[in-house]
Parts: structure tokens; C-alpha cells; sequence
């Protein structure tokens, strides 16, 4: 199992501070208005579900804002590994990243727990923890003290591994070795 946590850095000093501005100088305000904002999306893979979220993400924004936000989409790592990536969020050069949550424990090691095997008995479960309020305000709240603010996160049933007898429990992987497990990627996501 893995949850794919998207995050943001929120700048909510700037943000109060182009409040009281922008009524102090209600007619710079409409010239502002007509501005357009890039706004840079990243994710490490290419055509599978962080991809896919991202596209489906910029899209939204750039709908949602009437065209000032516009969109640059950058998969496959574009914009650096994935620890360069988490710093450009973090330090306002990139607005947005779809990374898998065991990848941001530098941030807040109780990330990795989302990718803990064992934690899900099936992909229904799954998709109940995913979706439970509470599991939610503690995801995308994780990294909110370093700059990462969380706007989503879903389930997602890609097995990285399998074997010929399957493994349900824990105590299945006991005595087994890296040449056991072979990579099995479902049709679905070639």
C-alpha cells in the first residue's frame, strides 16, 4: 500500500500581509487582477497515479482561477530527485509535489508508516483509510512545522513485489530473500 501524499508550501505571513495591502490600494487591485501566476507541479514518476493526480490537479487550479494560475506540469523527476523536489516546495520554488509519504521522512518520520507492509487487509480498507477524516488532518498535516502543507492523498494498490505463494501476513516475508520476489507490474499500469 502506499498513500501518495501532494504537498504546498502556505506562506501565511505573506498571504495576511497582501490582505491588509490590498485594501490599503484598492486601485492597484484591479490592474493585479489581470496577473498571471505559474504555478510549478512535480512528481518523480511518469503515466501512473501521482502523474496522473498532478495533471488533474493543475488543471483544477487553472480552471478554479479563470486562467491567473497557470499550470507547468513536470513528471519523471524533471525538476530534480525527490529530496531536491520536497526542498523547492519547501522553499517556495516549486508550489506543488505528489510524492509517496516513505520519501518525506526527512520531514517527519511518521510518514513512512503510510507504506508499512501489513497495514491494509485489502484494497477496500485501504481506500477507507485513505478517506477517514482523522487520517486525513494527520497526513496532510505531517510536514506543516518544515513548510509542506498537504492538499491530498488516496490509496493506491500497485504490489511493488509478488511471489508464487502469496504473502498476507507479516510473518509470510520471514526467511525470505531480496532474489524471492520478482517486479510484477499489473497490466493496468504498463
Amino acid at each position: 500500500m502506499s498513500i501518495v501524499t501532494s504537498v504546498m508550501p502556505v506562506r501565511m505571513g505573506a498571504a495576511a500581509g497582501a490582505l491588509i495591502l490590498s485594501l490599503s490600494l484598492m486601485p492597484a487591485a484591479a490592474r493585479a487582477q489581470d496577473k498571471t501566476y505559474v504555478m510549478k507541479v512535480t512528481t518523480a514518476t511518469l503515466n501512473d497515479a501521482p502523474h496522473q493526480f498532478i495533471k488533474d490537479f493543475a488543471a483544477a487550479v487553472e480552471r478554479d482561477s479563470h486562467g491567473r494560475i497557470k499550470s507547468q506540469v513536470y513528471p519523471a523527476s524533471q525538476l530534480g530527485s525527490i529530496p531536491r523536489q520536497i526542498e523547492g516546495v519547501q522553499f517556495g520554488a516549486i508550489e506543488a509535489a505528489a510524492i509517496p509519504p516513505e520519501f518525506i521522512v526527512d520531514v517527519d518520520e511518521r510518514f513512512e508508516v503510510m507504506a508499512a507492509p501489513g497495514l491494509v487487509d485489502s484494497f477496500e480498507h485501504g481506500q477507507r483509510i485513505a478517506a477517514d477524516p482523522a487520517v486525513q488532518k494527520l497526513l496532510l498535516g505531517l510536514g506543516a512545522a518544515k513548510g509542506l502543507h498537504g492538499v491530498a492523498s488516496h490509496f493506491r494498490n500497485r504490489p511493488p513485489s509478488s511471489r508464487k505463494a502469496p504473502i498476507r501476513h507479516l510473518a509470510d516475508f520471514k526467511g525470505k530473500k531480496d532474489s524471492d520476489f520478482r517486479l510484477a507490474i499489473p497490466k493496468p499500469w504498463l
